[in-house]
């Protein structure tokens, strides 16, 4: 019998990136809410699992330290630092407080998916809200702080 995850939990969207952004936070609680209400869970064979953020080691597999220590700076408040010069700006990405904290989890979920299938504790796993793959190696792009595939991959 198949086995299936799903890596979630209400951290992942815990920030969000503004009102006027089309990434609504909201969206992922009520996806996970309609699941549990059609028992997807209920299931020996399914089952949810909370996701853990990855390190900055793990980020440093497709991401600059450099770009690493901007975003910590920047999700801190940190004004002493330039936004743009990591794409950071009003509209796709916008810099918020907790946005290292946010998207380090988000990558996490994405490796801890990859690691339950490779080890074959499951046989698919679903990282609840990423996949976003534009963020470069030292910038932000189109949503994305953090290339998770691309870490995965590495």
């Amino acid at each position: 019998m198949r086995k299936a995850a799903l890596l979630c939990s209400d951290e992942l969207w815990a920030y969000g990136h503004g009102d006027g952004h089309p990434l609504k936070a909201e969206r992922l609680r009520m996806t996970s809410e309609l699941l549990d209400a059609y028992g997807a869970f209920d299931v020996e064979t399914s089952r949810r699992i909370p996701p853990i953020p990855a390190t900055d080691e793990e980020l440093a597999l497709w991401h600059t330290p450099e770009y690493i220590h901007a975003v910590h700076r920047l999700s801190d408040g940190d004004k002493s630092i330039s936004p743009w010069q990591y794409h950071f700006g009003p509209g796709d990405n916008p810099v918020f407080r907790g946005m290292y904290e946010s998207e380090a989890l988000k990558a996490g979920s994405t490796l801890l998916a990859a690691r339950l299938v490779l080890s074959r504790e499951v046989d698919v796993a679903f990282s609840f809200n990423k996949g976003l793959h534009h963020a470069m190696a030292g910038y932000a792009s189109r949503f994305c702080v953090f290339n998770d595939p691309a870490i995965a991959i590495q």
